[in-house]
């Protein structure tokens, strides 16, 4: 795939059937979505698993649809500290496998966070000792709201969001994005702006997502549904924004940003040289 089209779009983080009691947009539903846009790739990255790509991977290449590895990581800085504090707090990360390394890598990431660093038999946390030893091969998106620097930012705290951007970029190099979003909500602005202005000043290369958990915009109700009711009884939790589904690239593109930050969306999804046929049983029999 090359960039042809400067009206196209690729998505790069999406919440699927891995995404438990979070997300409400199954694999099958969201690649046919995806083909009836014209899009020609499409990306998974569920909270922490990766036990639905298989499926994925088989659904996308019997669309024609190039599918893009990936997995939104619990990030903390040390997990170590934060289990031995029962500290819940963590950030968000955009992990996506750019080659076969970085496919095996993100694998290892997955298991050795649950086996190692799990938080409350709930979450496995990832941290810089992980992704100092297993970044090779990975693309690292900075987060939605609730990654590292946007909340940083949105947080007032503009110094940590500069610590972070440093760490990051040194780690990842080239192989690091700001990752940017507008779902309408006040604090997203605020960190957008932040995140733009980061990027403008590094010279660092800005990605525009739209972090989906459902097909299409009526469906957000079924969605408000379940993260209400997902922890067994029901919450006053709600997401007031109805943005978190599979817009056209005409949406995306309208959303106030730069066309560079879309541009750089079909830009990584062309410098990404995995072959998952080669990986995974693609067969309509595969399991």
């Amino acid at each position: 795939m090359t960039l042809k089209n400067r009206q196209d779009f690729v998505h790069l983080h999406n919440h699927l059937e891995g995404s438990y009691s979070d997300s409400i947009l199954r694999v099958t539903r969201a690649l046919d979505r995806v083909k009836e846009l014209g899009m020609s790739a499409f990306a998974v990255t569920d909270h922490g698993d990766l036990s639905i790509i298989p499926k994925f991977v088989r659904e996308a290449l019997q669309r024609g649809i190039k599918p893009i590895l990936g997995m939104e990581a619990y990030f903390v800085e040390d997990a170590e500290e934060n289990i031995r504090r029962r500290i819940n707090n963590r950030n968000h990360l955009t992990l996506i496998a750019q080659n076969n390394e970085g496919w095996k890598n993100l694998v290892t990431i997955a298991s050795l966070s649950w086996k190692d660093n799990c938080l409350m038999h709930k979450l496995g946390l990832v941290d810089w000792k992980l992704l100092e030893k297993y970044n090779g091969g990975l693309l690292c998106l900075s987060g939605c709201l609730a990654g590292p620097l946007g909340w940083s930012i949105k947080e007032n705290k503009l110094e940590e969001a500069d610590r972070f951007y440093g760490l990051f970029s040194d780690l990842f190099g080239d192989r690091f994005f700001i990752e940017v979003y507008n779902h309408g909500m006040e604090e997203e602005k605020k960190a957008a702006a932040g995140l733009c202005e980061i990027a403008g000043r590094y010279g660092r290369k800005a990605v525009l997502a739209n972090d989906c958990h459902y097909q299409f915009k009526d469906e957000w109700l079924m969605h408000d549904t379940v993260i209400k009711t997902r922890f067994g009884k029901a919450t006053e939790f709600e997401l007031k924004q109805h943005e978190y589904y599979v817009k056209s690239a005409e949406e995306m593109r309208s959303l106030g940003f730069p066309s560079e930050y879309c541009d750089a969306t079909i830009e990584i999804a062309d410098i990404i040289e995995l072959n998952p046929e080669k990986i995974f049983d693609t067969s309509s029999n595969g399991k």
